[in-house]
């Protein structure tokens, strides 16, 4: 009788231990993780229909895996043929109504470029879709969808050419996102702002009675930008932001003054014509000189972007009659005149892809016209300009737009203002560095004693101006020193950038040249003749460090800055006997007294660099026509100072202080 227990011991024991990397792998292994809802995720067990269907081509399963002992091989005969996986019944149980969902494979082709697309696809409908990457090595590809309430979902490739290459499948995917490619934090970052310095003759005005935009005024100076903002085309009061995201723009300085006949009704809001924000209002207070005038310290918006094309958002205004007059006339206690702050929030929407799925690249090709660069020495880098230049966006690549010539910044793929420069402006959504390559043809032609020598360089400028941001720092040479001779020299220059914050960059192709007598022709080749190839200019950028930084999390809070942000609140009282009425947590050291309206702050060492902050007056204050502005002078030291509606400086106010900046 022992030898027989002995005997069932050993069997079971051999039996829990079982290698289960031998094919076929086991059904147990198949669910190991148990988020991973496909039956057989990896194809070892073997062409079993009930677990992938191929709708027409060639399906079968190889011994060349990524991992475990099998893969799946798939060559289509024709376009539109799929390979699906098992059905997945939303309401079987496995919690995915309503929630993230994602699906994945790893993908090679050992010859040819494969266009597959991976998909979710409830057996009518596409949910989400994503093009293969084509690599002879196994690459992940990945889908983002929300699940219904109910049906069944799949996983499917279909080939989109009619002749693709044969494809290699293994490792793949179908659940809840959570845990595979993305995860639920939220967070926000201080986007940007911009500042019209404060000039006597700069004033908006407006009597319009529906919503209608400011005009520019010439006689306003440039704004001044910082992070991700940029500048509109023209002088108004407004800014240009990229989505997508939710956004809060804080608006300050500046004067609203308005004649006597508008009343309370009058609005305001953000808009491009198509996209708004949410509205508020000037309300007028009667002066003793019997006009209606009011001073707005901080009027702040809500708007949506559901795009990533950059928007510009202009001041509306609807008044019930009479005139409104914005005056740039008011600097408060920093120095500027009308002035934005940006904050933007992720959407829910945006889903964060795990490094090895970010499929990111700049595509794009520039002709029309060959630009000239003249027969003058050029000492310092230049930009290169043709007028008639314009760009055209490759399959697969981010969105791009032309650079233009002096303070214009860039518009589409021609320039709505200004001349085109070759170029490119792309955004990238996370700091690092980028590999960028330009390929064109320098066609040089000399007279008699003639030389001519230029080098070209790949520079980064910012995206309204051809100064120098930072090089690509590879410098070569083109041109010819024989007289009387012609060259046509093909180039391709590369350079490597690192970009600190994300946000729209901007490289050029810039050059220098030395000119000694005469030189007839001097230009790059990029009319696209039909006779002569086609000619034009090839951009191409590409992050080089993606494997580095830890993927972005849905929701998470990111900003510009390599490092982290902190963002603190506290109520301060200002007056003879001043006090911190309270704080989130413990950051805000000591308030002294008012003086000269103004109260000094100061705080522990929370922030490595002097942060931004702004003020906004406790109910009971605000209702008085207060005026506050901060003045942060180091990361430890700020003035909040107080004027009211007559410039007379405050000698009590209550208010709520928020800073943001590095931790």
């Amino acid at each position: 009788m022992k030898l027989i227990f002995l005997i069932i011991f050993i069997l079971n024991a051999l039996t829990l231990h079982a290698d289960m990397t031998t094919p076929p792998k086991s059904v147990e292994q198949q669910y190991f993780n148990a988020k991973n809802l496909l039956r057989d995720p990896g194809f070892e067990m073997g062409k079993v229909t009930r677990n992938w269907v191929a709708s027409g081509g060639t399906y079968a399963v190889y011994t060349t895996p990524l991992s475990g002992q099998r893969n799946g091989s798939w060559d289509s005969s024709s376009a539109s043929q799929t390979l699906t996986s098992n059905g997945v019944t939303v309401t079987s149980g496995y919690g995915l109504s309503g929630k993230n969902i994602a699906g994945g494979c790893s993908i090679r082709t050992t010859s040819g470029t494969a266009t597959h697309t991976l998909e979710i696809f409830d057996g009518t409908n596409i949910l989400s879709t994503n093009t293969v990457t084509s690599s002879t090595t196994y690459a992940s590809v990945s889908v983002n969808a929300s699940a219904p309430a109910s049906g069944t979902l799949y996983l499917r490739l279909k080939s989109v050419a009619a002749n693709e290459p044969t494809i290699e499948i293994d490792d793949c995917y179908f659940g809840l996102a959570d845990g595979y490619n993305i995860s639920q934090v939220s967070q926000a970052t201080h986007y940007g702002t911009l500042r019209y310095a404060s000039t006597a003759a700069c004033a908006w005005t407006s009597s319009a009675t529906s919503f209608t935009a400011i005009a520019a005024d010439a006689d306003c100076p440039l704004p001044t930008v910082t992070g991700s903002v940029t500048e509109p085309s023209t002088k108004v009061p407004g800014l240009v932001i990229q989505g997508p995201g939710e956004f809060l723009i804080i608006m300050k300085g500046g004067r609203w003054i308005t004649s006597s006949a508008v009343d309370g009704s009058t609005s305001i809001k953000l808009s491009d014509g198509t996209i708004n924000s949410t509205v508020d209002f000037v309300v007028p207070i009667t002066n003793t000189l019997g006009h209606s005038e009011n001073w707005k310290t901080a009027t702040s918006f809500h708007v949506t972007l559901t795009g990533s094309t950059p928007v510009t958002l202009n001041t509306y205004v609807d008044t019930s009659a009479g005139t409104i007059t914005l005056g740039n006339t008011f600097t408060g206690q920093d120095g500027s005149g009308l002035n934005f702050s940006v904050y933007k929030f992720p959407t829910s929407s945006q889903t964060a892809f795990t490094v090895d799925q970010v499929a990111w690249r700049v595509d794009a090709n520039i002709s029309g016209t060959s630009p000239d660069l003249g027969t003058a020495d050029q000492a310092s880098y230049v930009s290169i300009t043709g007028g008639s230049l314009t760009m055209v966006q490759n399959t697969g690549s981010t969105d791009v737009q032309i650079p233009c010539s002096t303070t214009n910044a860039p518009t589409g793929l021609t320039c709505g203002a200004g001349t085109e420069d070759i170029g490119v402006a792309f955004t990238i959504t996370r700091s690092g560095d980028y590999r960028a390559c330009v390929s064109f043809s320098h066609y040089a032609q000399t007279g008699a004693g003639g030389v001519i020598n230029t080098a070209f360089q790949i520079i980064e400028t910012p995206t309204n101006a051809q100064t120098i941001t930072q090089e690509g720092k590879s410098r070569i040479m083109s041109g010819t020193n024989i007289a009387d001779s012609n060259s046509r020299l093909p180039h391709y220059i590369c350079g490597t950038f690192n970009f600190s914050s994300s946000g729209q960059k901007v490289l050029r192709l810039m050059y220098e040249q030395d000119v000694t007598a005469t030189v007839t022709t001097n230009v790059i080749l990029a009319d696209a003749s039909a006779s002569l190839g086609q000619r034009d200019i090839h951009w191409e950028v590409y992050p080089i460090n993606q494997q580095s930084p830890a993927p972005l999390l849905v929701n998470s809070v990111v900003s510009a800055s390599s490092g982290v942000s902190a963002i603190e609140a506290a109520n301060v009282n200002c007056d003879a006997g001043s006090t911190i009425t309270s704080q989130h947590g413990s950051w805000v050291s000591s308030v002294g007294n008012v003086s000269a309206g103004a109260c000094a702050v100061t705080l522990l060492s929370r922030f490595t660099a002097t942060p931004y902050c702004w003020a906004v007056p406790n109910a009971a204050f605000a209702s008085v026509g207060l005026i506050l502005s901060v003045a942060a002078s180091s990361a430890t030291a700020i003035s909040v100072d107080c004027e009211d509606d007559a410039s007379t400086a405050c000698t009590a106010y209550d208010f709520n202080l928020f800073c943001m900046g590095a931790r």
